[in-house]
């Protein structure tokens, strides 16, 4: 499975995950399987940024969403602390990202958002420069 808008820095223990289109289950379960690899390849979880502006339409249910965050969050339910920062997107996005973020309160996932890149980047302590993914083709 290649997943062009996912990537992962090992070395700064970071993923990056910038969908774009429409959000359907298939892409979350395809990055969960993603991540869930990396992390069992590298014996670390790791910190997580998603930008969420290129989403131009949802096709996921409440349900699915909510049980998606607590499957996350049973996964963290001990061990390290994983920082996942997010940047919104559309007003649907922001009430799925609020969704998943409520669910996973108080627990080893920290979700935050952000307005910029730089705002996430600082949070995650990391240069701004691994927040993107260049696209064969784009330079």
């Amino acid at each position: 499975m290649s997943l062009p808008e996912l990537v992962f820095h090992r070395e700064a223990r970071l993923m990056v995950w910038i969908p774009y289109g429409t959000m359907t289950t298939q892409a979350i379960e395809d990055l969960n399987t993603a991540l869930e690899r990396e992390e069992a390849l590298a014996q670390f979880h790791f910190d997580r940024f998603s930008d969420f502006s290129g989403i131009k339409q949802i096709d996921l249910s409440f349900d699915y969403v909510f049980k998606a965050a607590l499957a996350r969050r049973l996964a963290h339910a001990h061990g390290q602390k994983v920082k996942s920062a997010m940047i919104k997107g559309s007003l649907e996005v922001q009430h799925y990202s609020k969704l998943y973020a409520m669910v996973t309160e108080r627990s080893a996932l920290q979700v935050r958002f952000f307005a910029t890149r730089a705002e996430a980047a600082a949070w995650l302590d990391c240069p701004v420069e691994l927040l993107t993914i260049t696209q064969p083709g784009q330079g």
